[in-house]
């Protein structure tokens, strides 16, 4: 479906816009039909893919603190356990 965007009305303050993209933005959302956009499923996966092994990474991070603040007789120890006094702690505590 070809659309011709000359022929399409659009409000005075299109004038406003720049051209470029965001004039093309603009005419997108007042005319939704044209906006057409690739899904980049590759790159989403792979993200993903790198996100989670990131996140597993930090994981094993976060239980050896958790485990060392667990086992300390000092304030650290309730770190595991409460909230506020995580975020109370002093800086590198």
């Amino acid at each position: 479906m070809d659309i011709d965007l000359s022929a399409i009305p659009f409000p005075q303050q299109e004038e406003n816009v720049p051209e470029g993209y965001p004039r093309l933005a603009k005419r997108m959302g007042l005319l939704p039909k044209i906006a057409i956009f690739r899904r980049f499923g590759f790159l989403n996966q792979l993200n993903i893919l790198y996100m989670q092994a990131e996140l597993q990474y930090l994981e094993k991070k976060l239980k050896k603190v958790q485990i060392g603040d667990n086992a300390s007789t000092g304030d650290e120890q309730n770190y595991v356990r409460d909230f506020d006094w995580l975020m109370h702690a002093p800086e590198g505590a």
